[in-house]
């Protein structure tokens, strides 16, 4: 074999192993490109959608109650309702009178395409602000307002900061507040049944 053969054996080589790098290299950036489509149109984003006073008065306090309005100084249950969703949507809120605050709350419940979170506050609470995140439903039309409030509920509780861990966890649903045990009540009669 000749210098110039096998310059030219050489230089040929090269350029084959050249060409099979860049159509690795172009086979490798379709995919990539095609993953990234596939990804991006086969994935659904979070919204977050901002409370818009559908439901409240003027002043923030709650439009429309089921049943009787609750009593001084008792507490009430806000219903929240988001439309257009995909279940495990958050919420949060900011109530005054007396000022309280929930935030990045799990839905309590979720039915059809429908967000349902369930807040309690003092009575005659105004709701300052709410806000939503959420996966919406394809061709959805999210609407996120105050449905109704009923009169009763037990108020979220913050406890002071300790120094020491918890010692348990409560687990399960709904991300609402820990009620505390209430004391027995002595049964004064038992039911009689006549035949």
């Amino acid at each position: 074999m000749t210098s110039t053969t096998s310059a030219r054996t050489v230089h040929a080589r090269t350029r084959r192993g050249r060409a099979k790098g860049l159509l690795g290299a172009g086979l490798l950036a379709a995919l990539t490109a095609a993953l990234t489509v596939f990804v991006f149109a086969g994935t659904a984003f979070a919204n977050t959608i901002d409370f818009t006073g559908q439901g409240t008065n003027k002043d923030g306090t709650c439009e429309t109650f089921e049943g009787q309005p609750p009593a001084p100084g008792g507490t009430q249950t806000w219903q929240f309702n988001l439309t257009g969703t995909q279940p495990g949507a958050t919420m949060s809120a900011t109530f005054t009178n007396p000022s309280s605050s929930v935030t990045n709350k799990p839905e309590d419940d979720h039915n059809g395409n429908t967000s349902f979170w369930f807040i309690t506050t003092a009575a005659g609470a105004s709701l300052q602000s709410a806000t939503a995140t959420f996966t919406p439903v394809q061709n959805g039309n999210p609407q996120f307002v105050v449905s109704h409030c009923t009169a009763g509920g037990t108020p979220p509780t913050n406890p002071p900061p300790t120094t020491a861990p918890p010692t348990t966890t409560p687990s399960g649903g709904g991300g609402g507040a820990v009620s505390q045990p209430q004391a027995a009540v002595a049964v004064v009669s038992v039911p009689g049944f006549t035949g």
